[in-house]
């Protein structure tokens, strides 16, 4: 039997822009890296697939929000809201092994990327600080579901933590 967790959807104080990012095999291992944002600069832990033959990898990356909160943010590089809804949302389900957390991310039309807000020590967080690899696929089949490693995501998302304002 496999706990099912829905992560709420929560409104976003901040909107961070998403730098394109090379399709090399530099992205395909987890990272922290100050990322230019608008309004500055952001430290972001992420991860990109370089498998993907799309000319932006698809990609995954976390950056601190609001005191206790990181934005997760997910491009699939191919995948855009039907008939361009921009309130559009969906589920997505975010998988390790037999272990899944289903999660609402909501389509951020600035960076173009889904995306939701979650507590530092949300059950998706913990997912990522699993070993093996995180498959990422919307619930309703509509998009492809895209595999990430997570070798050295636990280091990438202590060192973001870190940096995260307390309050």
């Amino acid at each position: 039997m496999h706990a099912h967790i829905l992560v709420p959807l929560v409104a976003f104080p901040l909107l961070l822009s998403q730098p394109a990012i090379a399709a090399d095999a530099d992205c395909a291992v987890w990272k922290t890296e100050p990322w230019e944002v608008e309004g500055g600069t952001a430290l972001t832990a992420y991860i990109c697939d370089t498998t993907s033959e799309t000319e932006i990898p698809p990609t995954l990356y976390l950056q601190c929000s609001a005191p206790g909160l990181l934005a997760l943010n997910y491009d699939d590089s191919v995948s855009r809201p039907p008939d361009g809804e921009v309130e559009y949302s969906a589920i997505y389900r975010f998988s390790v092994g037999a272990a899944h957390v289903d999660a609402a991310l909501a389509f951020q039309q600035m960076d173009a990327v889904m995306t939701t807000e979650l507590q530092a020590d949300a059950p998706l967080i913990k997912l990522l600080r699993r070993d093996g690899a995180l498959t990422v696929s919307p619930t309703t089949g509509d998009g492809p579901a895209i595999t990430f490693p997570l070798d050295g995501a636990s280091q990438a998302l202590a060192t973001l933590q870190a940096s995260c304002p307390k309050s």
